[in-house]
């Protein structure tokens, strides 16, 4: 029996498994990981590891697929993508998690994701382009205005 070391990574992996407080993210990110072991560390194609072929397959939401390129439509056609392509992306670049009054915005940005073909680098920039990413939101917690108003010597009503 070879070493766990020299295992293809589908075997090492399935420990994660049998443990309960592994196995609900694992369930989730070694489906799509193991589908692109057929790329090695430097992006080379390879059918083995450690003299062991490669399986390449899993599901994603219900969707099986044997290669990177079934995961690549598994994904393409998971429902749920692009809202959540869309609100990670405007989260982190205003530094935030979407608002309920953001709703509208990032609707716009998700008909703007369709329209440029799911390209990240023009998605990104269509937000921080936007009014939106220099808009900031006055802070209306209180113990945050008080804390400000301590540090800067003025009161509340100073500052309105």
């Amino acid at each position: 029996t070879p070493s766990a070391r020299l295992m293809p990574a589908r075997e090492r992996l399935a420990a994660h498994s049998t443990v309960p407080t592994c196995r609900g993210c694992h369930a989730l990110t070694d489906p799509m990981g193991l589908a692109l072991e057929n790329f090695d560390g430097a992006g080379q194609w390879r059918k083995t590891e450690h003299g062991m072929p490669i399986d390449a397959s899993g599901s994603l939401s219900k969707v099986t697929f044997s290669d990177p390129a079934g995961l690549g439509r598994a994904v393409r056609d998971e429902p749920a993508l692009r809202s959540c392509i869309v609100e990670r992306l405007y989260g982190y670049s205003v530094g935030r998690a979407p608002a309920a009054g953001d709703e509208p915005l990032v609707e716009y940005f998700m008909h703007d994701l369709d329209r440029r073909g799911y390209r990240f680098d023009e998605m990104l920039s269509s937000i921080i382009f936007s009014k939106s990413f220099f808009a900031v939101a006055a802070d209306t917690n209180p113990a945050v205005v008080a804390s400000n108003s301590r540090k800067s010597g003025k009161s509340h009503a100073d500052q309105n």
